[in-house]
């Protein structure tokens, strides 16, 4: 018997039951630098247009391979 797979948080984003319906979701385009953080954070495989956005953004040239313990954000809009 498979076991189940576990969702990852951007699979809870894009699911339509959950976060998927909201206005804010509707384009998930405006959300592509969210998304590459969110998968450097939990250590998710990138895509190779992810990876370009996670190296313009950090500098670095490989994103981490385990999840971090701690992330800081500081955000602010213009």
């Amino acid at each position: 018997m498979n076991k189940p797979k576990t969702p990852t948080i951007i699979d809870v984003i894009r699911n339509h039951q959950l976060f998927g319906s909201l206005p804010a979701f509707r384009d998930p385009s405006t959300w592509a630098s969210w998304l590459v953080w969110l998968k450097a954070v939990f250590a998710l495989p990138m895509s190779a247009h992810e990876l370009v956005i996670y190296r313009q953004c950090t500098g670095r040239q490989s994103p981490p391979s385990t999840e971090l313990s701690l992330a800081g954000v500081a955000v602010s809009r213009l």
